[in-house]
């Protein structure tokens, strides 16, 4: 009997959602994470899916990255129009929620622009937080976050997204920063 896939924090799965997650537990493999939700789609058109299942997980960004089908579900859950924040998640979740899209953004450039120039770096992470519809962060937030991915150390948002998402590992031992 197949697994259900666990829900995030303050989301209630109708039998619906439910259903759902169990279909794509049988159609992505665990072989294909960590990937893009444009891989997780492609690998979903090549396997010739459900129509509804690839639109599910087209409600995802195309490049983020997500390191296992738990964490794809969980990005489905924070795109999907009826899964936005509402007044049957605690102030928590929706924080939660808002962190670890957050995180995998970071992550993402950190993959991506070690060693690139500081300016590019922060206009890039402002567009993406922006795509994303997260609430603007101000400048020194952004630079301190662009100085930890031009150096190949992940900017760790909370302790919870260290645990919950695939945060790069530092590349050199860097010290922290605290942000206010």
């Amino acid at each position: 009997m197949d697994e259900a896939v666990p829900s995030p924090p303050g989301i209630h799965p109708t039998h619906e959602d439910q259903t759902w997650r169990t279909e794509l537990r049988r159609w992505l493999a665990p072989a294909a994470f960590p990937c893009t939700s444009e891989d997780a789609t492609a690998c979903l058109l090549r396997a010739h899916a459900p129509s509804g299942l690839v639109w599910r997980v087209g409600l995802v960004p195309a490049q983020m990255r997500f390191a296992s089908l738990d964490l794809l579900i969980a990005g489905i859950d924070a795109h999907s129009p009826r899964q936005r924040p509402s007044s049957a998640m605690s102030d928590l979740d929706v924080k939660n929620a808002h962190d670890i899209a957050l995180q995998q953004i970071i992550d993402d450039l950190t993959r991506d622009h070690l060693g690139q120039e500081h300016e590019r770096v922060v206009l890039e992470l402002a567009e993406k937080i922006a795509e994303h519809q997260l609430a603007p962060k101000p400048r020194p937030w952004l630079d301190a976050v662009a100085d930890s991915v031009i150096s190949g150390n992940a900017y760790v948002v909370t302790q919870t997204t260290a645990e919950i998402c695939d945060v790069p590992p530092p590349s050199s031992r860097h010290p922290g920063k605290s942000i206010l």
